[in-house]
């Protein structure tokens, strides 16, 4: 037992063994209690020696103020008069809980049982394991109270159990709840609530799609689609794109945390003086995934097929199985291996080509600091296996970022990447290995409005550095885009 609450019993003992006075309570203080006017009868109550009734009618009352520090013994006293109380012993089980004192909170909860309240025993024993975080024993107690002979029990069951599946995105199980609740008591205040909800909402529907368009100018257009180096010719080249964008979301969960999810992406961007470097770029991924309690895993399977003017320019296949850890509530940790097969479609010579695999893994951590404040940061490592001997390297990326909420519908990103790029070949005439350093800074900013629409500009400095003579650039790419989601 928490060595606070032991404490308190033995101080309240002694109190018991006092010998004592007792007042009769007033019809003032009487009224007041019925009327949940909990400070009043603090007042009236404090410091006299009321009988009995007045010793429960303080207790609650105490505890109703959250004046946790006298309520403890306050109601641990009025218990040993009042045993099978109910609402003393709901008092003491919340205070237990509060104080993490789960073995206390079950003795609470028998008692209960053993007094004939069985169903204010479950509704305990569920409150213990929601702060446990057994979800599955919290809701099947709670799920079974919603039978319960006290309607308002079964209101309050189902409230918990409602509120529990929505956070964890189960949107269709809350609905079925909440019809269950309403056919017991459709006249409830509940039952008023539960009828807003609804099968799918919004934020869970297993379909979602959106459209977008993005203006970019980019003062030196120099690097390829898969950033993996610069387009010698278009070195500080400066041109401006318009970039057209879809995507298509759709997650469905099946068994009891089993989850199917795909995607699909599409790209379009349209230069202005430079035509042969318009891109296409079409991305597909399909996986299932399993969620628990505090980790979860997915494995998904992705296809990239990339066009320049039109002309196909790569085909690529990725495998990408993951695990992820909650750490808490609101911070994730998670891991993602790599297998990639990559097929380039033009080569100027065999040893320009690219083709090839790629493995590699990727380890986050991410989460909110605050409600305003959040972050992510990852380590990404990858091993190019190409065909051609210009393009085998190693390829490591730092990444940090952070999300600040300026107001309700606007936030302030900034993030910081590092990429270090290694290669095998020996490059002539210094015959030296290449390596080329690239530092990214990435300032945004975000603004939803009328539900469905958002908007975000971001301004990106890039800056290059590498150990071969011609391959430094620095690049800057400021661009403003909206999207509408469906």
């Amino acid at each position: 037992m928490d060595s606070k609450i032991a404490s308190t019993i033995a101080v309240t003992c002694l109190l018991l063994c006092t010998p004592t006075s007792f007042a009769q309570v007033s019809q003032e203080t009487i009224t007041a209690f019925e009327r949940q006017r909990w400070e009043t009868v603090v007042a009236l109550l404090e410091g006299q020696s009321p009988d009995r009734a007045g010793e429960r009618m303080l207790a609650l009352s105490l505890f109703h103020t959250r004046n946790l520090d006298l309520a403890l013994p306050a109601v641990i006293a009025a218990l040993q008069k009042f045993p099978t109380d109910l609402e003393l012993n709901n008092a003491l089980l919340a205070m237990q809980l509060a104080a993490g004192d789960y073995t206390g909170a079950e003795a609470t909860a028998t008692t209960l049982e053993n007094a004939g309240a069985v169903d204010e025993a479950a509704m305990g024993r569920a409150k213990i394991a929601m702060v446990r975080g057994d979800t599955r024993e919290a809701r099947t107690l709670l799920d079974g109270l919603i039978a319960a002979d006290n309607t308002r029990m079964a209101q309050k069951a189902a409230g918990l159990l409602i509120d529990d599946l929505m956070a964890a995105g189960r949107a269709a199980a809350a609905h079925e709840a909440a019809q269950r609740a309403i056919a017991r008591d459709p006249d409830s205040f509940y039952a008023f609530r539960f009828s807003k909800l609804r099968a799918v909402s919004p934020a869970n529907r297993p379909l979602k799609y959106n459209v977008g368009y993005r203006f970019e100018y980019d003062d030196n257009v120099a690097l390829l689609p898969d950033n993996s180096g610069p387009i010698g010719e278009f070195i500080a080249a400066e041109d401006s794109r318009h970039v057209l964008t879809g995507d298509i979301l759709y997650r469905k969960g099946f068994a009891e945390n089993w989850s199917f999810f795909a995607e699909g992406h599409l790209s379009q961007s349209l230069y202005h003086d430079i035509t042969e470097l318009n891109f296409t770029g079409v991305n597909v991924l399909a996986g299932i995934g399993q969620s628990f309690e505090r980790w979860g895993w997915r494995m998904p399977v992705e296809f990239i097929h990339d066009r320049f003017d039109g002309d196909a320019f790569r085909d690529a296949w990725i495998i990408s199985p993951g695990v992820y850890i909650k750490l808490s509530e609101s911070l994730f940790l998670s891991f993602n291996g790599k297998f990639q097969a990559d097929d380039y479609e033009f080569a100027p010579t065999p040893q320009d080509d690219r083709s090839g695999d790629v493995t590699g893994g990727n380890l986050t951590l991410s989460g909110r600091i605050t409600d305003k404040f959040g972050f992510r940061t990852f380590i990404n490592y990858n091993d190019y296996d190409a065909d051609g001997r210009f393009w085998p390297r190693d390829e490591t990326t730092y990444y940090l970022s952070g999300d600040y909420q300026l107001a309700k519908s606007w936030k302030l990103g900034l993030a910081l990447q590092r990429r270090d790029m290694k290669y095998d070949n020996v490059t002539p005439p210094n015959f030296t290995k290449q390596k080329d350093e690239s530092t990214d800074v990435f300032l945004t900013l975000s603004h939803s409005f009328a539900k469905v629409w958002s908007a975000r500009g971001l301004v990106s400095v890039v800056k290059s550095e590498s150990n071969i003579e011609g391959l430094d650039f620095d690049r800057n790419v400021y661009s403003l885009s909206i999207n509408r989601q469906f």
